[in-house]
């Protein structure tokens, strides 16, 4: 939980009441709609986003799906390298 690029382990209980009371405690992060909770770096991303035309911010948003893509393919193909090279060891 917690900011996307510093992700925080939950070690709170599992059943719906623990949960529950879990997600009362979250609150709004940094973002267009609460800038205020933004360090200057951020608000500076999020400012030239909001200043991009939607059609390159679409466009942007596809290249990095498909560099996510490449990168998934790519390990994959790695992993199943290494599994073959384990077997025939």
């Amino acid at each position: 939980y917690g900011d996307p690029n510093n992700m925080e382990k939950y070690e709170g209980g599992r059943d719906y009441d623990a949960l529950a009371k879990f997600a009362q405690s979250l609150g709004p992060s940094c973002g267009p709609e609460n800038m205020e909770l933004c360090d200057d770096a951020k608000k500076k991303l999020v400012d030239e986003f909001l200043a991009m035309p939607i059609k390159d911010l679409q466009a942007k948003a596809t290249s990095m799906e498909d560099d996510m893509k490449k990168a998934e393919d790519d390990l994959e193909k790695l992993l199943k390298g290494l599994q073959k090279q384990y077997e025939e060891a």
